[in-house]
Formats: structure tokens, sequence, C-alpha cells
């Protein structure tokens, strides 16, 4: 992958440092650290039994949690605000999208928590989004200020190659004992329970062992269950900062009370993971940013690579002080955006992260609200439905060139002539490049990667393609197992003619009847019985298809995956949320979904046509308007 390009695309803050063991926003004094590397090749090859068990643990982790082509599309989110210099109100607006797995019920519910009287022992008037079974508002705003958050990406997760014997692990020339703990599971309609035996080294739990859990039991399973060592002498042990108990809970009631900056940092300070972007505005006319969480200090490497568990080098020395982490208030650009893009530059001296977003949506939401003198409540909400791909530039004029000899590709091709990149349901470019693109990326890849490792597509993949466009005899082009050594315009060429075949036999042989909605559609699956194989079940609880617009790394994110047949929609913005400081009430939001699980119930779906149309609805907050508003009330009253 190429690496972060800041001098095209913009860090969320644009200077600070640490200066005296805190972060001074408004310098630029320090220098990033140089990080040595971790385990040779040799060393690798030898724990390539142990690491091939550890990546299907792994990878099995995104399946238990949402669609794992969301999670290869690089799940993300939009968050922004602008300062009150910057609004036709006077006063700050605050936006967010959390992009995540498709489902229904939709991942959020729309939540408030109003106390009658506000004072110490009852703090909360807050308005805005919830998960199921979590109190509180994660997401949304109190009286006072709003909040918003991103994925931040640090890197909070190591994989350490421990040598093994027995129960016994090395450290230095040592070998000393591994910690062992047997977990009992409960299993409906079986008396005893089943038992798994955890094994840990000082660096955390050893995912290898875990292996014959993924898969038919094989035949060293009785070994590992008896603590013996794994095949080849090595295990391969996690370390997480989120193994570690914190107080992330109390972080988000503190979110939920504070009425200044100053609390809301306060609150940060208890929040370790997930570690997050967080946006803030309040009515007073601030913004501001905090990056919080427990981020480790490594000794030697970066954790890119496995570290060798028994060189106490590569240990980690606790984690960044919260004093040290990146934050800023009111910034003289009177705006932030976080688009899951890199946090800051490299002046920064702490290791915070490595796989950020590249900054296409980023780039495209700075300069949306540059361009915009003043931006208002209805303005900023059209900032949502943005899907300009920006990358195309960077891989369309190379298509446009290519020398086409079949006049009816050719006629394709011209679909890209004068397309303005933007990829709105009924585009007919953005259809056409859209399937040029995934069969670049089938070409040029597929022939020397293992299918586990197909490009799903997302930021990072077009990153590549669009680096390689400037590398017409770079060997990715060449397809292995031809007698020819093809070119960049060879691979285009076969991607153009291959494209012309798919969409027609999609759509239409005319052009005029190509629109990128008709390919890219969704389908809300439900989670449990979604896949049930029983048509009336799956019927009832599913809901499509709606034919979307938008892409991977783009404002408004419906991504696809590119290792898979189709174009179907596999993560998006799961809600919408505006928040107008100058008038609460005047405040908007969206869920994908509704706030009832249940498919009979009316709210079941009843904001999805909205979500898929771009529309938005009133997000009202004080007690006259939610009164005013009112349909049904439930009220539990304690004692009665």
């Amino acid at each position: 992958y190429p690496p972060y390009q800041l001098d095209q695309f913009d860090p969320i803050l644009s200077g600070g440092s640490i200066v005296d063991g805190s972060f001074d926003p408004r310098t630029n004094r320090g220098s990033a650290r140089i990080a040595p590397t971790g385990l040779t090749a040799g060393e690798l090859r030898k724990a390539s039994t142990a690491l091939r068990a550890a990546v299907k643990v792994d990878q099995a982790i995104p399946a238990l949690v949402g669609d794992t082509a969301a999670f290869g599309a690089e799940v993300g989110s939009n968050s922004w605000a602008v300062a009150g210099s910057r609004s036709t109100t006077g006063l700050p607006i605050l936006s967010n999208d959390p992009h995540l797995a498709t489902s229904i019920p939709s991942i959020f519910a729309q939540v408030g928590l109003h106390c009658r009287r506000l004072g110490k022992s009852c703090p909360f008037d807050v308005s805005g989004f919830s998960f199921s079974g979590m109190p509180g508002v994660i997401i949304g705003h109190n009286q006072k200020i709003a909040w918003g958050l991103t994925t931040s990406y640090p890197d909070v997760q190591d994989y350490f190659l421990e040598e093994v014997r027995a129960n016994t692990v090395r450290v230095g020339k040592a070998f000393v004992p591994l910690e062992t703990r047997t977990e009992e599971i409960q299993v409906l309609g079986e008396d005893k329970p089943r038992t798994i035996t955890v094994r840990s080294s000082r660096h955390g739990p050893l995912l290898s062992d875990v292996d014959s859990q993924l898969t038919t039991i094989g035949k060293n399973a009785a070994k590992r269950q008896t603590g013996g060592p794994t095949q080849d002498g090595y295990a391969v042990a996690l370390s997480w900062t989120a193994l570690s108990p914190s107080r992330t809970m109390d972080a988000l009631f503190g979110f939920d009370r504070a009425t200044s900056f100053s609390q809301f940092r306060t609150a940060a300070r208890l929040m370790a993971a997930p570690s997050q972007n967080l946006v803030y505005a309040d009515t007073e006319g601030n913004i501001g940013y905090q990056l919080p969480g427990a981020i480790p200090i490594r000794g030697m490497g970066t954790g890119l690579m496995l570290s060798p568990g028994w060189d106490k080098a590569y240990d980690w020395h606790g984690t960044i002080p919260f004093e040290e982490l990146p934050w800023t208030y009111n910034p003289p650009s009177g705006y932030i955006v976080t688009a899951n893009n890199s946090i800051i530059g490299p002046q920064y001296q702490r290791h915070l992260g490595s796989d950020y977003s590249y900054g296409w949506r980023s780039q495209q939401l700075i300069e949306r609200i540059k361009e915009t003198p003043k931006i208002s409540p209805e303005s900023a909400d059209r900032f949502f439905y943005d899907t300009t791909i920006r990358f195309a530039a960077k891989i369309t004029p190379a298509l446009l060139r290519i020398q086409v000899s079949d006049p009816w590709v050719t006629e394709g091709q011209r679909a890209l002539v004068g397309w303005d990149y933007t990829s709105p349901p009924d585009s007919t470019g953005a259809a056409f490049f859209n399937v040029v693109l995934k069969n670049i990326l089938k070409l040029t890849f597929r022939d020397e990667m293992p299918e586990s490792l197909w490009p799903t597509g997302g930021d990072r993949w077009y990153a590549v393609v669009a680096a390689l466009m400037s590398q017409p005899d770079n060997r990715w082009w060449d397809i292995k197992g031809t007698a020819k050594v093809e070119t960049r315009d060879d691979i285009l060429l076969q991607a153009l003619t291959d494209a012309r075949k798919e969409i027609t036999s999609a759509m239409s042989r005319d052009t005029s009847g190509w629109e990128w909605g008709k390919l890219h559609r969704l389908t809300l699956v439900h989670q449990t019985l979604g896949k049930s194989g029983v048509a009336p079940i799956e019927w009832l609880f599913n809901r499509g298809d709606y034919q979307l617009g938008g892409g991977p790394a783009v404002v408004d994110a419906l991504s696809w995956d590119a290792s898979t047949p189709g174009y179907q929609v596999t993560n998006s913005p799961t809600m919408r949320m505006l928040v107008d400081l100058s008038d609460l009430d005047n405040s908007r939001w969206v869920n994908q979904t509704g706030v009832s699980g249940h498919a009979f119930h009316r709210n079941y779906d009843d904001q999805t046509t909205l979500w898929a149309n771009n529309e938005m609805f009133e997000f009202v907050h004080s007690k006259a308007r939610v009164e005013a508003r009112t349909v049904d009330r439930l009220e539990l009253v304690p004692g009665a």
C-alpha cells in the first residue's frame, strides 16, 4: 500500500506536538522516532504454522460482528464541525454518520434521557443514538454540547511470536510457566459444560491455540487441549489494550453530562477502548477535537510485523499519557473534519497508527466546507450525499487514452467522456467506471494472490491502483502463466473489454440504459433470520432492494466488495445526524431502519425510505417540541 500522502490529504490537526510532557496544538516541535522492524525472514518462516493459526482466529472475528466484506472495505465514518464564523447561524454546526455493516434492525437506536429537574442527583438532558442494551447516549447532544465519533484507527494490537515448550514460554534465554486457565461454556441441552483451556504469555492469550476450534478437529487437537506445544514449537500471542479493564462506560456518561470542552475532555480521559476521534461543538460557539484511548508505547518496532516475544526490547511500556494525546480547541481554520484520515503530521513524537483512510472522503468534505462561504443547516445536510469519486480522476484519464479497436468496446469507453466523477444512482459514467475498476483489480492481483487476499476494494486498494497508473511497466500488471509480459495498457484494455461484456449482460447493450443504481443495490438482511433459507421468513424480516449511489472511499460511503460477484452494498452510513447549536430543535437525523426490532411493527423500517432517498427529519430535543410531536406514550411508574 502507498504511504499516506500528507501533501495531498490534510490530517485532522494541522499542527501540534508534545512539549514538556503535554500536547501543545500550537507548536510543531519534535520529530518522529525511527522504529526497527521485528523478526527476520527466517524467523517468520519458522513461525508460519502458528501465524496461520492466529490469522484464522483474526479472520473469524469480523464474521461475528458484521459482514466480512464491510471490514475488507475499511469500515469508517464521517464527522465534522464548523465554527459560527463559517455558519449562517453564527453558532457551530456538527455532523456525524458512522459507516458500519448493513443490517436490520439498525445497529443504532434513537433515544433521549431527560431529567425532569436537572441537578447533581439527576444531570441528564441528552438525546441521540445508542446501542441496544447500553444505557445513555453514545453520539448526540445535551442542552449545551454536541459530539460525534469516528474510528481513529490507532494501532492497539500486536502479535508476538512466542517460543513454547510444553507449558512454558521463552523469556530471554530462560523458559517460564505460561498462565493457564479453564473456561466453562454452558450449552443448551447439555448437562455438562464444555471447557476450553486458555494459555497466555506475558503478552496475552495464545491465539494460535484456538486453531482447532475454528476448523475440523485435527490430529493435534488432543495435544493442544492438554496444554502441549503447538505443532512447530511456536505460538502467536495477542497484545491488545482492550483486554485490560477500563472505564469507557464512565466516559460515555461523562459526555452525556458535560457542558463545556473542559468537562468533555475530563470524560474523554476515561475512554480507553475503542479509541475514537471525538468532534465537539457547544452552544457558546466553540468547537474542538480530542483523541482519547489506551494506545501502547512500544519499545522496538511499530507492531506492523510479528515481534519476538522472547526479546524484552519489543515489550510495551504502558500507554501514551492522556496529556500527550492530540487535541485542538477553536482552530483558526474554523472547522474540524475527521473521516478516518491521518490524525497528525510526522512531527508528533508518538506512534499512533498506520492504517488510516487515505483521505479522499476527508479532503472532499474540507473542500465543500471551504467552497461554501456560509454554511446553513440546509446546505450542510447536502454534504452527507456527496458522491464524488475523487480517486477516479487518477484512473479515468488513463482509461480514455487506451486505443480500442473494437467499436463495441469504444462505445462503452465513451461513457467516461465528460463524466464528472460523481456517482448518483442514475449515473452512466459511474456504472461503467465501477465495473471497469472491479475488473482491473481482478486482472491485476488475483493471479498473484490466494483467494483469501483478493482485493475487496476500499480506499487502500484504490490508492494502489491510482499509484500504478503512473507505472505502466510495474510487475503487478503482468499476468502470471501467460507467454506475454503484460503492461498497464494491456490490462486496462482487457478490463474495458470485460466490463463492456459484463455491464451489457447485467443491464443493456445500449449505454443509455446503464445506471449505477441498477447494479449498486441494498437489501437489509436480518442478522439472525435473514439468511434462514426459508423464503417466507426472509421476506418477513429482510427489506429491500434499494438502488443507491455512492460507493467506497466517497463521502456517501455505500461500499461494495470487489472480491465477490455483483455490487451489493455491504456497509453504509448506519445513521446520519446534523446538530444546529443555534437551535437544537432545528437539528435533524435519520436511522437506517427504525427503532423497533419487531418485523410487524410500523417502526421496524419506517425511516429506511427516507434514508435511501437522502432525506432526514426533525431531531427535536426540548420538552415542548417532544410533547408536540408525541404520538404514543408508555409510562413505567415505579411503585404504581
